[in-house]
């Protein structure tokens, strides 16, 4: 294809903004697979964490090489040093902007959010709030805010099924809401995920007593939020009914020395394990895929998907309102369980069932996990729906 008919192309593209809070580095192959688009001329625009320590994309990827002119810093304005009320330079620069379609971070806190809404609307550019909707437990002024700042946008991008149901509930046209759902790194996981069903116990295993045991495992930041001190109670538990477990804790955070005084206390040493932090993909595959059950007794988010994308089901509470979008990922039984929110005598219950009394061979439960990925949690399937939402097209689910 000669220049002139590559010019033409790009032309022809139609323009669309994507306008959120960060960049967190979760959403990176997506953003690669958008900003790389043969039919759309994405343009992202966003702040940087200054708050939370969050990691965010690495820009100077080869995937944003030849891209860094559709990559848009604002300046993120908090409040309290807690919320994100407005960014920066967005509302003049949306003022002068000739696009198609606007995709908006749908946070009402956001003001200047408001204000690029209805300019967009105003200008005759379709807008999309991409968002987790309504989540049913929210106080009445709040919740009457957040579907008066809704009602602003034309469609809407949902993370999932729950979300759907709650705003149909609260009027909202089901017609124009997309389940999008989230994703990690897809590509990776597809690269490591061969070699790692064969990671074996007692190779990846190593720290501790007796690697055969069933293995639970957890991923994530080590906070009170996590619950992480129901789990250690459960293991002791177990222990009493002679339902030997191994417990390995990747992560780091502010209960960590409150953990492990509780594994002392409770005399598990040889069946726990504080991991620490783990940043590479290849070992963490390896730790996932030889686990038999990924526990998050508080709620659980992207750390199912991680999980599942290795084919290690996933064990959370049962009360969704307290719980993150991801938990829509769990089909009872087939790929994780649920057990009674704050419940430990519950969650001893579904280990024992999951771990000792489970009909379903592991090749089973990893093939039921990859399905559920491979179906809607990955950046191919958010393409397909952010492509019909782009073109007026119905929803895929």
């Amino acid at each position: 294809m000669n220049i002139n008919k590559l010019q033409i192309q790009f032309y022809l593209m139609k323009d669309i903004i994507v306008i959120t809070n960060i960049a967190s580095h979760y959403r990176s192959t997506l953003w690669g697979k958008l900003i790389n688009s043969e039919k759309y001329n994405f343009n992202f625009y966003f702040g940087k964490d200054l708050k939370f320590g969050i990691k965010e994309i690495n820009f100077n990827e080869k995937k944003f090489q030849f891209r860094q002119n559709q990559i848009h810093l604002l300046n993120n304005l908090y409040f309290k040093d807690k919320i994100i009320v407005w960014q920066r330079g967005i509302v003049k620069k949306c003022l002068t902007l000739k696009v198609n379609t606007a995709i908006i971070l749908g946070d009402s806190w956001i003001i200047s959010n408001w204000i690029i809404a209805i300019i967009f609307r105003v200008k005759g550019v379709k807008v999309i709030f991409w968002s987790h909707g309504i989540y049913g437990n929210e106080p009445k002024i709040k919740k009457w805010i957040r579907i008066l700042f809704y009602k602003l946008a034309n469609e809407h991008l949902l993370y999932e099924r729950r979300g759907k149901q709650q705003m149909v509930l609260n009027g909202f046209k089901e017609d124009k809401l997309h389940i999008i759902f989230n994703s990690l790194n897809y590509d990776a996981n597809l690269r490591f995920r061969v070699a790692a069903e064969k990671s074996l116990k007692k190779e990846v295993y190593t720290f501790f007593h007796n690697p055969e045991q069933p293995t639970i495992i957890f991923i994530g930041r080590l906070t009170e939020v996590k619950k992480l001190n129901y789990l250690i109670e459960a293991v002791y538990e177990l222990k009493k009914q002679n339902y030997l477990v191994n417990l390995l804790i990747i992560g780091e955070g502010g209960q960590r020395k409150k953990l492990n005084e509780l594994v002392i206390e409770y005399n598990i040493k040889d069946y726990c394990h504080f991991y620490g932090p783990c940043y590479s993909e290849k070992e963490l595959s390896n730790l996932i895929s030889a686990a038999d059950l990924c526990v998050s007794p508080g709620n659980v988010g992207l750390t199912g998907i991680h999980s599942m994308s290795y084919g290690t089901p996933v064990l959370t509470h049962n009360n969704f309102i307290n719980q993150m979008p991801e938990v829509g990922a769990i089909i009872e039984g087939k790929n994780g369980c649920f057990f009674i929110e704050n419940d430990v005598s519950s969650l001893v219950s579904k280990l024992i069932y999951w771990l000792f009394n489970n009909n379903l061979s592991r090749d089973e439960i990893r093939t039921n996990c990859y399905n559920i990925i491979d179906n809607y949690y990955n950046p191919n399937y958010q393409i397909r729906v952010l492509e019909n939402v782009i073109e007026n097209k119905p929803p895929l689910i």
